[in-house]
C-alpha cells in the first residue's frame, strides 16, 4: 500500500518520454524547455540581424540604437540558455518550474515589443510574433498566465498608440535611413529579413498545429471514455444525464414539444452476456 508520502513523491516526479512524442505528455518543466528552445530564435534571429548589419552595412543603421539593442539580445539569449541548462539538470528531481514558465512568457513579450517598436514594426511583424508566441504558449505553459500577458500586450499597444499620437517619440529610430525604397518597396536587405523570419514563423506554427491537434485527438478520446462505456460501447449514465439536461432545456425554449422515455430492461440478460457474449 502506498503512503501520503510516497503519493506525494509519485506526482512531483517526472516521467520518463521521448523527445519526439506528444509534447502535451511532457512534463511540465520539459514543455517549457520546448518552449524554451523556440523562444531562443528570436534573439538568435534580430541579434544575428543586428550583428551583420552593424559589420557588413552600418550605414543603414543608428548605432546609438542599434548597439544597445544588440546587447539586450545578447544578454537574452544568455539568460534563455542558462535556464534551459539549469531546467535540463532540474528535470531529473522535479516535474514543474514556475519561475521558468515566467521568465519565457514575459521576456519573450518585453523583447518582442522593444525590438518591434524601435523597428517601427510593432504593429505588423510584432503583432505576427505576438500572436504565434501566445498560440504555441497557450499549448504548451499555464493559460493563465498567457491571459495575464495578454492583457499586458493590450495595454502596451494602448500607451505606444498615445505615445505616437502625440507626436513626441522618433518613428523606428534604429534605423538611420529608411528600409524602403521611393515606390514603397523593401530594399533587398530587409525584404530578406522578413522572409527568413515568415519562414522561422511557419516552422514554429506547424509545431503548434501539430500540438494542437494532439490536444484536441486526446480531448475527444477523454469525451468519449467518459461517455462511452469501454465494455459494451454503450452511452452510460453521465451521457444519459448529460442527453437529458439538454432535452429539457430544449422542451422549456419549444413549449410545444415534449419528453418521452422508454424504459426496457431485459429478463436474465446476464444469461445472455454469458452464453452469447457481451456482443
Amino acid at each position: 500500500m502506498q503512503t501520503k508520502q510516497d503519493l506525494r513523491s509519485s506526482e512531483t516526479e517526472p516521467k520518463a518520454h521521448s523527445w519526439f512524442s506528444n509534447p502535451l505528455d511532457w512534463s511540465h518543466i520539459d514543455r517549457l524547455i520546448l518552449l524554451a528552445g523556440m523562444v531562443f530564435l528570436v534573439p538568435l534571429f534580430f541579434g544575428g540581424v543586428l550583428a551583420l548589419t552593424l559589420l557588413l552595412a552600418p550605414e543603414w543603421l543608428n548605432s546609438r540604437v542599434a548597439i544597445p539593442m544588440f546587447a539586450l539580445h545578447t544578454g537574452y539569449l544568455t539568460i534563455i540558455l542558462m535556464f534551459v541548462l539549469i531546467a535540463l539538470k532540474k528535470r531529473r528531481s522535479i516535474s514543474t518550474w514556475p519561475l521558468f514558465e515566467d521568465v519565457i512568457i514575459y521576456s519573450y513579450v518585453a523583447v518582442v515589443f522593444i525590438q518591434s517598436w524601435l523597428s517601427g514594426t510593432h504593429y505588423t511583424t510584432g503583432m505576427l510574433l505576438l500572436m504565434v508566441g501566445a498560440y504555441m504558449t497557450s499549448a504548451l505553459a499555464d493559460i493563465r498566465k498567457v491571459l495575464r500577458a495578454y492583457i499586458v500586450v493590450v495595454v502596451i499597444f494602448a500607451i505606444f498608440g498615445v505615445a505616437e499620437a502625440s507626436g513626441r517619440f522618433t518613428y523606428a529610430p534604429i534605423f538611420a535611413k529608411s528600409p524602403y525604397n521611393a515606390d514603397g518597396s523593401p530594399v533587398w536587405g530587409w525584404f530578406a529579413i522578413h522572409v527568413t523570419q515568415v519562414s522561422a514563423l511557419l516552422v514554429i506554427t506547424y509545431v503548434g498545429i501539430m500540438a494542437t491537434k494532439r490536444w484536441v485527438e486526446r480531448e475527444n478520446l477523454f469525451r468519449e471514455m467518459s461517455t462511452i462505456d469501454g465494455l459494451t460501447r454503450l452511452t452510460n449514465r453521465r451521457s444519459f444525464i448529460e442527453r437529458s439536461q439538454s432535452e429539457f432545456a430544449r422542451a422549456r425554449r419549444v413549449p410545444i414539444s415534449g419528453i418521452s422515455c422508454i424504459m426496457i430492461d431485459i429478463d436474465h440478460f446476464k444469461k445472455i452476456n454469458d452464453t452469447l457474449g457481451h456482443h
